[in-house]
């Protein structure tokens, strides 16, 4: 077991080859053995992520406002999504716990969309 005071944690802008928009990634915590991160991240209005997957699966919990994932060529959803979907969030705050590493898909999306 590893305790850390919340001071100690990750705290990060999201980079801009990911992200349009204001985006904040803060580290709850990881088990580096395992390949395994919990990441608090919140996007300002507006802001978007570029496609990407998680092929180690990953949970999403959206903690404050609305949660839009979309597998590629599909249909947006909102709530929470299971592994291997590809996806572009909405404007929210949410907790995401994956094991692995996210893999870009490219391509930032449009205004257009959530």
């Amino acid at each position: 077991m590893e305790l850390k005071p919340a001071a100690s944690r990750m705290s990060a802008t999201g980079p801009a080859d990911w992200f349009t928009g204001q985006v904040w990634l803060d580290e709850l915590g990881a088990l580096p053995s395992a390949g395994i991160r919990a990441l608090r991240v919140t996007f300002s209005p507006g802001a978007r992520t570029a496609w990407h997957a998680h092929p180690g699966g990953h949970v999403l919990h959206v903690m404050g406002g609305a949660g839009l994932v979309q597998a590629a060529g599909g249909p947006q959803d909102g709530g929470d999504a299971a592994g291997g979907l590809g996806g572009r969030p909405g404007g929210s705050s949410r907790l995401v716990i994956q094991p692995g590493r996210t893999v870009p898909g490219g391509g930032l999306p449009d205004a257009r969309r959530s």
